[in-house]
């Protein structure tokens, strides 16, 4: 959960922003936002003071017992099962955006108005700014960094010690680069994540208010991007290595000892486990679970789970063995189709 995000509100007077109604303690306090499917999905535990986004009953199941003091916004059928609701009960994804949107105004991420480096951010020992780099406010650097020319790191990120930052890499304000990691030229950490909804012939914006975090001695190729997340964090974990050209999208999750190669896309919500391999040009589909050790051949499209250690090729993927196989009885195709109308005839 961000803490990075500063609000306090009543549940009433949330309520009425949101023009909804609501049940429970008009006084119970909201300071967090959360997301439901990564409390699920790392289960739970529900935190005080925190809103959730719940509009189908399908998740409840799932949902682990609390006695946190939190709050749901979610449709009436959901409502009876929580003590305290924020009622959505026409356009709810409308509504969750209008909440996001409440908490989006609550960040912080001022403008330095003259200052390339802003007169509050420390430059530790050993580290190294070159000309032309833009320092935002609360910045915070570690020691024996070396950041090269026109590098832009938004205000109140985090670098970790001995990390590179090269020359036109962008950071987005709030994001959390570890320790020994090397970002290389044009490499964008922390774009906003590509959301939308099309609702009663209007389009809207899904507000991206989570942030990047990349644990230590990562490697971020010259080119890529990693989108911030929804709510929570998009994380690249310990020792994983991408590629130039690489598409992260939000929401995912990567684990450590992965290797990204050029021009791999991930879409939203991907789940990448430790020590996979994912070969150029493949593209995953959205909320797919890539398993441990699992490689992912060049080109492949995964539309589903893989199974830990296999090796996956082809659109839609098959395990590489299958299909060779399937391949291989493509050459005999065009016989077959000959042998099949001279019977007819």
């Amino acid at each position: 959960m961000n803490s990075f995000i500063q609000v306090q509100i009543r549940l009433e007077d949330l309520a009425k922003l949101l023009e909804c109604k609501f049940k429970g303690d008009p006084d119970a306090q909201i300071r967090h936002i959360g997301d439901i499917n990564y409390l699920v999905e790392n289960k739970g535990p529900f935190r005080d003071n925190c809103i959730y986004f719940v509009n189908s009953d399908k998740l409840l199941p799932s949902l682990p017992e609390t006695n946190a003091e939190f709050v749901i916004l979610g449709n009436p059928g959901v409502a009876s099962h929580f003590k305290n609701v924020i009622l959505t009960e026409s356009q709810p994804r409308v509504n969750f955006i209008r909440l996001l949107e409440f908490f989006q105004s609550k960040i912080s991420n001022p403008v330095n108005s003259n200052e390339m480096v802003h007169p509050g951010v420390k430059i530790p020992a050993g580290t190294t700014i070159a000309p032309g780099v833009y320092l935002g406010e609360g910045v915070e650097l570690g020691a024996n960094c070396t950041v090269y020319a026109n590098a832009v790191i938004e205000p109140f990120s985090r670098i970790g010690d001995n990390t590179v930052i090269h020359s036109g890499a962008f950071i987005g304000r709030h994001s959390v680069i570890g320790s020994h990691c090397i970002i290389y030229p044009n490499a964008v950490i922390g774009a906003d994540g590509f959301g939308y909804i099309d609702e009663d012939a209007t389009r809207y914006k899904i507000p991206q208010i989570g942030n990047v975090a990349l644990a230590d001695y990562v490697e971020i190729g010259a080119g890529t991007t990693i989108d911030r997340s929804t709510i929570e964090s998009t994380t690249v974990g310990s020792h994983t290595k991408i590629d130039n050209q690489v598409q992260i999208a939000h929401n995912c999750v990567i684990g450590q000892y992965v290797y990204i190669a050029g021009k791999a896309s991930l879409a939203g919500s991907v789940k990448v486990h430790d020590r996979a391999i994912l070969a150029g040009g493949c593209g995953i589909r959205d909320h797919v679970r890539i398993a441990e050790g699992s490689v992912i051949l060049a080109f492949t499209g995964i539309e589903e789970d893989t199974q830990p250690n296999q090796t996956y090729f082809g659109i839609p993927a098959r395990k590489v063995r299958e299909m060779h196989r399937i391949h291989s009885a493509l050459t005999h195709l065009p016989e077959l189709v000959k042998a099949a109308r001279r019977n007819r005839g």
